[in-house]
């Protein structure tokens, strides 16, 4: 009944993000041969590369089971190096696309941004997002992992302020507002589906189709979204988290401390203003079908 999931499952996501900003992708079933299953994406219209592929377990984090193809014929699950939990077989697998991506310092990095999503529904995002970057030649840009199975990992040099880099421009002033279109577009696609469920009149109503974001109107989450650049600096959206690590923020420009009994757009975070960081508001149900009543007459739903 929920469509959070829509947010954060891998096998999901690609369908109600904007399809040009995530890889083409889509998924197979370990026991199934790659070659023989009938796959089509779930994006069409996501971005093709031509470096090859990015395998990964659909209920993967901190980069487990992740694994690099550079042709069709090599495509398996079942690589000798994988992890015998990659072997069973009910999992769910996703296909990507491999990012030509760009190299800050010359090293591969990605972008976590942090989305807070409140009630049913507004959206916010975080002013600062942290840029991981890899070490060494490693492909795989996760803190967690790096820091755990590769030697030389320094903190300070890989994990870096997005605000403070854009500051020192090592990296395009443009992006904050790339990922608040991105996530602004997704959480808009999010509430579309939510709200054609609970007014279908086309036919029988299914009960388990989701038609609430939360299990609750007054509920609130903060999750964490992984973002690429490209060569072509177009920003690619690759995957949401729930509880996001709060360990890689700096105390520079750290986030607001987030409790499970005040939600911080209604305590003591500030929200975004000239002087201070905080969160802006990206998305707004109530304000879109309020524009949506002063430019037509038809419904707020037919009209968004």
């Amino acid at each position: 009944l929920f469509l959070r999931s829509g947010l954060i499952r891998k096998d999901l996501l690609p369908l109600y993000a904007p399809e040009e900003a995530m890889p083409w992708t889509t998924i197979f079933m370990n026991q199934v041969s790659y070659k023989s299953y009938p796959h089509g994406a779930l994006n069409p219209k996501g971005r093709q590369y031509d470096l090859g592929w990015v395998l990964k377990p659909n209920d993967s984090s901190n980069a487990w089971g992740v694994q690099f193809f550079h042709d069709d014929d090599e495509i398996s699950p079942n690589n000798p190096s994988s992890d015998q939990r990659q072997q069973e077989e009910k999992t769910i697998w996703i296909l990507q696309r491999r990012i030509n991506s760009q190299k800050l310092d010359g090293h591969f990095f990605h972008i976590r941004a942090l989305l807070l999503v409140v009630g049913d529904m507004d959206g916010y995002l975080f002013d600062d997002a942290r840029v991981l970057i890899a070490v060494g030649d490693e492909q795989i840009t996760n803190k967690s992992y790096n820091e755990t199975f590769v030697d030389k990992y320094d903190n300070d040099f890989h994990n870096r302020s997005l605000q403070i880099e854009i500051e020192k421009n090592h990296l395009p002033a443009s992006l904050f507002k790339s990922m608040r279109t991105i996530c602004a577009k997704l959480l808009a696609n999010l509430d579309d589906h939510v709200l054609k469920n609970r007014q279908r009149q086309d036919g029988p109503v299914n009960k388990k189709a989701p038609r609430h974001f939360f299990t609750l109107p007054n509920s609130y989450e903060l999750f964490g979204l992984d973002f690429m650049l490209d060569d072509q600096s177009n920003l690619l959206l690759l995957e949401a988290n729930p509880e996001p690590s709060m360990g890689m923020w700096g105390e520079e420009r750290a986030p607001p401390k987030f409790s499970s009994y005040n939600c911080p757009i209604s305590s003591k975070v500030p929200r975004s203003s000239i002087s201070m960081i905080g969160f802006t508001k990206i998305y707004s149900r109530r304000l879109r079908f309020a524009l949506a009543a002063m430019s037509s007459s038809s419904s707020p739903l037919a009209a968004a």
